[in-house]
């Protein structure tokens, strides 16, 4: 007769339960759902994604885990941020006489400028 060890036998059936639950023919574990949504459609629609990031929220087996809980909180993250497209900043450096170089580049088609209309 062959003796198996208890540990052996435990860790199989939870592979095995963890086999059948990722083959739920659900995509997500969300119960007022039904389907993954996108980024973007979490980010059109704000008022549904704060009932899911509350729903996520009151479950903490969903929140790393299910995708809608991910992307709600992604969805979230963008539209705090913004569109990312801010205006360009001045950051060149300062000439040796303490204007930057496009101030002297502009003082310079000031003086060209100038001269043309005379």
């Amino acid at each position: 007769m062959k003796y198996y060890p208890v540990g052996l036998s435990i860790v199989a059936l939870m592979f095995l339960a963890a086999c059948l639950a990722s083959c739920s023919g659900k995509p997500t574990q969300v119960p007022t759902m039904d389907k993954v949504m996108t980024v973007e459609e979490f980010a059109a629609r704000p008022d549904f994604r704060m009932g899911v990031l509350a729903l996520c929220a009151d479950h903490p087996g969903l929140d790393g885990v299910d995708p809608n809980c991910i992307h709600a909180k992604q969805s979230m993250h963008a539209v705090a941020s913004g569109s990312g497209d801010f205006p360009s900043l001045d950051i060149s450096l300062p000439s040796s006489n303490g204007e930057s170089e496009k101030e002297t580049a502009r003082h310079r088609n000031d003086d060209n400028s100038g001269s043309m209309e005379r």
